[in-house]
């Protein structure tokens, strides 16, 4: 599977929970552009994770389309799919006591046969992950043992050794510190610079103007605004979307949001 970015695009994907249940996904259309940092913000209850998890294939979408690069997400095989997206949660339970590098090793499983035990090219791949996101010094530290932000690096690492072309981060800054929100974003940016293509989640318009390319904007199920940030970041836009009223405001060449 190459790790070159790759488009992706929603066409009228609509989604509700059981055949009874309340739409919660509202025919939503727009791009995800390859190699490039997408923003999918809004409120709490907006529907960003849900729709994470329909670009993962966790979900499956009652009506339209989720295309990767022209090719329909369901006709990707289970284990393509794998190889192909990634996904670091807000939270992970772990039932084991693993170390940082036993864990991030996980991250091959979708390269490996059926019981088949990691080779010599998997322990380099995900060393060389380790490296990369910068906590080598981790290794051997188990995971219980981790700080939220020092945590957080290491499922970007495990994902980043899954080789996977399209990563998805839920709300990958929440919780964090200062310093360590800010070493994530960094992380992000670097994910993209190598050609990844990025999505996260967030409830932060100051996070999603810091480093995104291009923003989806939810409220209430549907999307206001699919555009790049520069050009979606307005006071209108915001106020809309988060039902209060902001102001924007330009800073270091980058929007700001500043609340009333």
């Amino acid at each position: 599977m190459t790790t070159d970015g790759y488009t992706i695009e929603l066409r009228e994907v609509s989604f509700g929970y059981g055949p009874e249940g309340p739409v919660v996904l509202k025919k939503l259309s727009g791009p995800i552009p390859a190699r490039s940092i997408t923003a999918l913000l809004g409120p709490n209850g907006s529907g960003k994770t849900t729709l994470l998890h329909l670009l993962l294939g966790l979900l499956a979408h009652k009506e339209g389309d989720i295309l990767v690069s022209g090719k329909a997400l369901d006709d990707y095989s289970p284990r393509d799919m794998k190889r192909l997206i990634g996904l670091v949660p807000q939270e992970e339970s772990i039932p084991f006591d693993l170390s940082v590098f036993e864990y991030v090793l996980l991250g091959r499983a979708p390269h490996l046969r059926l019981l088949a035990l990691p080779k010599e090219e998997d322990f380099k791949i995900a060393l060389n992950a380790l490296e990369t996101i910068g906590i080598t010094p981790l290794r051997d530290r188990s995971l219980p043992s981790l700080s939220g932000g020092e945590r957080q690096l290491v499922m970007i690492a495990r994902v980043l050794t899954q080789e996977s072309a399209i990563l998805l981060l839920d709300e990958p800054t929440s919780h964090l510190d200062l310093a360590n929100r800010r070493r994530v974003l960094q992380v992000m940016q670097l994910l993209r610079d190598m050609g990844k293509t990025v999505v996260f989640s967030t409830h932060d318009p100051n996070a999603a103007a810091g480093i995104a390319d291009h923003v989806l904007m939810l409220r209430d199920g549907s999307i206001l605004v699919a555009a790049p940030v520069r050009e979606a970041f307005t006071t209108r836009n915001l106020s809309d979307t988060y039902g209060v009223e902001v102001e924007v405001i330009e800073m270091r060449n980058r929007p700001m949001v500043l609340p009333f």
